[in-house]
């Protein structure tokens, strides 16, 4: 529930990770979701980062996984559990 007791909130964030240097910046970004509503704002986006010279990476959960974005976004892959990385 959404903190007004309305509708469930979704998440669906943009993280970023930037230099503050006065050159020109190269910025990686995060784009993160959990509903599949999101994937056709999100790949516009990504386009248009791709286009000023930064770094797209995706991330989906819950309703949005095994979703993915087409390149120029780079799909990060949720980590195996541990107990599954034990027996590699």
């Amino acid at each position: 529930m959404s903190e007004s007791g309305g509708a469930p909130a979704h998440r669906s964030l943009l993280y970023t990770h930037f230099s503050l240097s006065t050159a020109a910046v190269m910025s990686d970004y995060l784009l993160f979701a959990t509903e599949r509503y999101a994937l056709p704002i999100l790949q516009p986006l990504a386009q248009a980062l791709h286009e000023a010279g930064h770094t797209a990476h995706a991330w989906f959960a819950d309703g949005a996984a095994g979703a993915a974005l087409p390149a120029p976004a780079r799909m990060l892959e949720p980590a195996a559990p541990a107990w599954a990385r034990r027996w590699r």
